[in-house]
């Protein structure tokens, strides 16, 4: 049977994504990555649980524990790999 495949082809961008671990959260908390503002970013990005615990902390926690996460996008503006 066949399957359908989305594959969307980005060019000119990069990805970087930003991963914190917080070990006082408590339920409720809100994160956010502020830029500063002479980097050009103007906006607030809000950062969120990941889905599932990341083991390689249970090492120096004792347990495995969820990271905060966000992904930032943004444009090559030279066209290079200087970006």
């Amino acid at each position: 049977m066949p399957k359908l495949i989305y594959i969307q082809d980005v060019w000119e961008e990069y990805k970087i994504r930003f991963t914190i671990f917080d070990p006082l959260y408590e339920k409720g908390d809100q994160m956010f990555l502020s830029p500063n503002p002479d980097s050009g970013i103007s906006n607030s990005l809000q950062m969120e649980r990941t889905q599932y615990p990341e083991e390689w902390l249970m090492s120096k926690y004792g347990k495995p524990h969820q990271l905060w996460e966000c992904v930032m996008t943004l444009h090559n503006q030279h066209g290079s790999s200087e970006g």
